[in-house]
């Protein structure tokens, strides 16, 4: 019998992390379909900054998974990162857009699929 025992947050992190650029592919695919059906002409420099705000995800998880509790960063991380997005996007394209397309779509494809390397076996 093996008794449960908590995640070590070093290899979750790393784990999250290298499959960041996968969830980013996704994430640009959602907004790239999006942008063309409601006729949104993105220049690609706001894709720039788009993963930038991303990888803000990313980044502030590696640094804080030490310092909080695991799920407290993986909650400030990912607050951080779709506050960065939508704050951005209100700005590039208008408030609509950036509150239900690009939260929903980061809560999706960065939220969620990072929040399933908290269950072994089940990443894909």
């Amino acid at each position: 019998m093996e008794m449960p025992r908590p995640l070590n947050p070093g290899p979750l992190a790393a784990q999250i992390a290298f499959f960041a650029p996968v969830c980013l592919g996704f994430f640009f695919a959602w907004m790239f379909v999006v942008c063309l059906r409601r006729g949104i002409e993105m220049h690609p420099m706001n894709y720039l900054f788009l993963a930038a705000a991303f990888f803000a995800f990313h980044l502030l998880f590696a640094y804080t998974v030490d310092r909080l509790d695991l799920l407290t960063a993986f909650a400030l991380s990912a607050a951080v990162s779709v506050f960065l997005v939508v704050s951005y996007l209100r700005l590039a394209v208008g408030m609509r857009f950036a509150a239900l397309e690009a939260a929903g779509g980061q809560l999706v494809f960065l939220v969620l699929f990072s929040a399933a390397h908290f269950l072994t076996g089940y990443t894909g």
